[in-house]
């Protein structure tokens, strides 16, 4: 049986990796006009009150999860409070912009509110306690078409408006998802709320279903955790990787038994060598079955990787390649890979550089997989090989 459902993941694979070439074109284009096209309006109201912060003298922010007007913090509100973050701290007008996942954690710690209508005494305590000046915040509203993004900056000593902005994003078929899943999420966690009191229910299956911090740098052999789907996984030069190679195999190994819910990955990946186009690797943070997955892809040839793209399999199909990305690696050299899951949005990051993000709810918990593929194996030693070191799992609250 399990030879059965691995033979049937490694055609699906096959049939993928096939149509990847062929479908990157089509697929830079279809992003280009739908996926990213927010992205121009956050970049716009971004640049905007970065200067005015600049010139506001504030040398510190930090940007509080975007609301709805009945101030209920839904999942696009994270996801663009998250890019809003990011076009901030990479303005370059010399301020430093908090991480929002340490915000978010110092936030709970203190049971404090975070909405986008946020009051004085709030702004003042989040600015003492976590020593900014400046507090992003902003609410969203569905408009017609679009959705209204309404941005204001406080000052964390007086709460009194530094700036404020408004804009619209258009409803693509990405945004009215997000917006969607969003609603429906914060409809359910009030509902939890009420029904548990002052307990989370998700906080509480977070604690008793999922699992803590994995590391494994490999010194002394993989750790027992591992088991392998697929291949001959074994250690070569002190990093994890498998042997007897063959071309338009899949070869793919899972921590069995682990789960985690939001967490942040860290791996240390080294490319593969081959003449022929084209190899990749994939880690995959959310793994159901090996039919039902998010994983985060690199392709590459002549030891670097190049490309990168995350890939969403539901329902036994394997999905299209999306937020594909080229990013120059060095050659020969350990590529850092850095993934972040939280409440259904997973970013990536290639040598701590933000490569990709996605967001998918499908799955609320997953185990960890890892997999590689030689699109045309020209041979050699343990040295060619695409290997893993030093994965790290550390599991974020919600």
């Amino acid at each position: 049986m399990i030879g059965g459902i691995v033979n049937t993941a490694v055609r699906k694979q096959k049939l993928f990796f096939c149509c990847v070439n062929c479908a990157s074109v089509l697929l830079s284009l279809i992003l280009a006009a739908s996926s990213f096209a927010y992205e121009k309006e956050i970049n716009a109201l971004s640049a905007a009150m970065s200067e005015k912060i600049a010139k506001a003298d504030r040398t510190s922010v930090a940007v509080v999860d975007f609301t709805d007007l009945e101030g209920n913090v839904t999942q696009l509100g994270r996801f663009i409070a998250e890019e809003f973050s990011t076009a901030l701290a990479g303005a370059g007008k010399g301020f430093k912009v908090v991480d929002r996942t340490h915000l978010n954690s110092i936030i709970k710690e203190n049971k404090l509110s975070a909405t986008g209508l946020i009051d004085p005494e709030t702004a003042r305590k989040l600015g003492k306690i976590i020593g900014v000046q400046a507090l992003i915040t902003g609410t969203l509203t569905p408009f017609g078409e679009n959705v209204r993004i309404a941005v204001k900056v406080l000052d964390t000593a007086t709460a009194e408006i530094i700036d404020a902005a408004r804009g619209n994003i258009a409803k693509t078929q990405g945004i009215e998802e997000l917006l969607g899943k969003g609603i429906a999420v914060a409809a359910v966690q009030e509902t939890e709320k009420k029904e548990a009191g002052s307990t989370s229910i998700k906080e509480a299956q977070l604690q008793s279903g999922t699992s803590g911090t994995f590391f494994d740098d490999f010194n002394t052999g993989p750790k027992s955790d591992w088991k392998s789907i697929s291949g001959d996984w074994t250690m070569a030069n002190g990093k994890y990787t498998v042997t007897n190679i063959n071309s338009k195999t899949t070869y793919a190994t899972l921590l069995k038994g682990k789960k985690w819910k939001n967490f942040i990955f860290t791996a240390d990946i080294t490319p593969g060598y081959t003449h022929n186009p084209t190899y990749y690797a994939f880690v995959c943070p959310r793994e159901v079955t090996p039919q039902e997955k998010v994983c985060f892809g690199m392709a590459g040839n002549v030891y670097d990787f190049n490309k990168f793209y995350w890939v969403i399999s539901k329902d036994g199909n394997n999905g299209e390649p999306v937020g594909r990305v080229e990013i120059k690696t060095s050659k020969k050299q350990e590529v850092r890979v850095k993934i972040e899951v939280m409440n259904g949005v997973f970013t990536a990051y290639i040598n701590d550089m933000k490569a990709s993000q996605v967001y998918d709810t499908t799955y609320s918990y997953g185990s960890i997989s890892l997999m590689q593929h030689y699109k045309d194996w020209d041979g050699g030693d343990e040295e060619f090989r695409i290997a893993f070191d030093n994965i790290k799992i550390t599991p974020l609250a919600d």
